[in-house]
């Protein structure tokens, strides 16, 4: 086994007790966020549901459950698993979305198959846990058919509903194709063995790998960093600031170059109250005034701020007044002016922030991830992205403001914390979540989360199709290139097509 590259984001420090309460399934979304919501709401899809007509034929108790349109029936299959129901939609149906409700968290696999003739049946999806929602995209499908196969499952499997839809596309104007890109360009544009304009080709052809040109925002986490005085440097407060200084201008330059439409803010990690309050608090006017130097310096658009975590109302009240004053400064004194963009990078717990901090923030980046289901998985679709949306609401985001977050990183499972790189697995396949590889602690074998291709497809259509503002991802570089079929960001543009239209 080749053994997967691996990453930390640089202001996460994962201490105990966020773990402990990252682990427990939604503890907060689930107390705090509509219920109705929580438990299977399909209102935001705008077609009709097809299986309301559709006839069922299944091996289990209460076949009419499986497509009442009644999220409080449950259809209980006969075995844990290996059934199979299907529907007939009496005729030839084009479809392209599936909605599966889940009564508990049993299933563990399964697929979803077509058939013209009610004999030949052809796999259109497959996936691993159903939750209490899940929207599975499965691209234009005509047929008469469709089955549901629950391959595994932990015990025996109730389902709410079984909801199909020919979603129409809507209007995707506005709608945020955003990612995180990491320091990997810096070393390249810093590299003393490269000249200048060998730099420059270096970089421009590594980011011709991705679809830069379809990205709208770049949140670029360039090394910066700040004293308890607020002054901010590159890389180490010790480093050649000039030298580091050319290398952020040569990025910048040729990000501008590959994604001429694209906004791009700069990000300051922070993962220590005591120092960022010190900045933030007591030395705020000149920690502000560095802040939008720097913005105008290297033309950024806007500032992105990753603060892991607040543990404090004292820390919440420092925050929330320094989010105010940094949206009006930039507004008055950044090249931007109006159009100067904050966002934050939010967790999906214990956020207190004032209405006029929301209101002060453009973007919210939800980390819709490292967030571990019941099965100790990171990133899954309802436990991890339907839960985690539906919180930053209830504290008082919009949705337009909120941006789902995606990994292109795996994390070992049952919450060992390790994370390794998509582009560094000996394969991908397109609908699998799953990978062994060795432990980068120990080099033993290790089971590995990553969201595949299909999952990003499912939640980049979700998120769309939910009207929140867009879609997150850390990190920009894990993903293959994009001319891959496994491409990650391929996955995410080919849901902005199918249920966007044409930009």
């Amino acid at each position: 086994m080749k053994k997967a590259a691996w990453i930390f984001k640089p202001s996460v420090i994962i201490t105990a007790i966020a773990l402990i309460a990252a682990i427990v399934l939604g503890s907060v979304c689930a107390r705090t966020a509509d219920s109705s919501r929580m438990s299977g709401d399909s209102s935001y899809m705008a077609s009709e549901n097809l299986a309301l007509s559709a006839s069922v034929d299944a091996d289990g108790f209460g076949d009419q459950n499986l497509t009442d349109g009644d999220n409080s029936s449950v259809y209980r299959t006969s075995a844990a698993f290996g059934n199979a129901v299907t529907l007939d939609f009496g005729g030839e149906t084009s479809f392209n979305t599936v909605i599966i409700k889940e009564q508990g968290l049993n299933v563990q696999s399964f697929t979803l198959s077509a058939s013209s003739d009610g004999e030949t049946y052809t796999p259109v999806y497959s996936g691993d846990k159903i939750e209490y929602h899940r929207l599975c995209v499965v691209g234009d499908v005509t047929a008469r058919y469709l089955r549901l196969t629950v391959e595994q499952a932990d015990g025996t499997v109730g389902l709410k509903e079984l909801e199909v839809y020919n979603e129409p596309t809507r209007e995707r104007e506005g709608f945020m194709m955003a990612g995180y890109i990491s320091g990997s360009w810096m070393d390249i544009a810093a590299d003393p063995e490269l000249t200048q304009e060998q730099r420059r080709r270096q970089i421009l052809a590594d980011m011709a790998n991705y679809r830069l040109d379809g990205m709208t925002h770049l949140f670029f986490y360039c090394g910066y960093g700040f004293d308890t005085d607020g002054n901010l440097y590159l890389g180490a407060a010790e480093d050649d600031q000039g030298m580091r200084e050319s290398a952020l201008a040569l990025v910048m330059d040729c990000l501008r170059t590959t994604a001429p439409g694209a906004k791009i803010s700069m990000v300051l990690g922070m993962n220590d109250p005591a120092h960022v309050n010190s900045a933030m608090d007591t030395n705020r006017d000149a920690f502000i005034a560095s802040i939008i130097k720097n913005l105008n310096r290297f033309g950024f658009d806007g500032l992105d701020i990753d603060y892991e975590f607040p543990q404090s109302d004292e820390d919440f009240r420092i925050f929330n007044e320094f989010l105010v004053e940094v949206k009006r400064r930039m507004i008055a004194e950044s090249n931007a002016g109006e159009r100067a963009i904050l966002s934050c990078a939010f967790g999906t717990r214990d956020i207190h922030c004032t209405q006029q901090a929301i209101d002060a923030i453009d973007i919210v980046n939800c980390m819709a991830y490292d967030i571990m289901d019941q099965d100790g998985q990171h990133s899954s679709f309802w436990g991890c992205a339907v839960q985690p949306a539906i919180y930053l609401e209830s504290v008082g985001f919009s949705r337009d403001q909120i941006n789902l977050g995606i990994p292109f990183y795996g994390t070992q499972t049952e919450a060992l914390m390790e994370q390794y790189i998509y582009n560094a697995l000996e394969h991908q396949d397109y609908f699998n979540n799953f990978y062994t590889v060795n432990s980068y602690s120990d080099g033993s074998p290790t089971e590995v989360y990553f969201n595949s291709p299909a999952m990003v497809r499912d939640k980049t259509a979700y998120a769309l199709l939910s009207g929140y503002g867009g879609i997150m991802v850390w990190h920009f570089t894990c993903d293959v290139p994009y001319e891959s079929e496994q491409s990650l960001w391929r996955a995410a543009f080919d849901a902005l097509e199918l249920y966007g239209g044409e930009a």
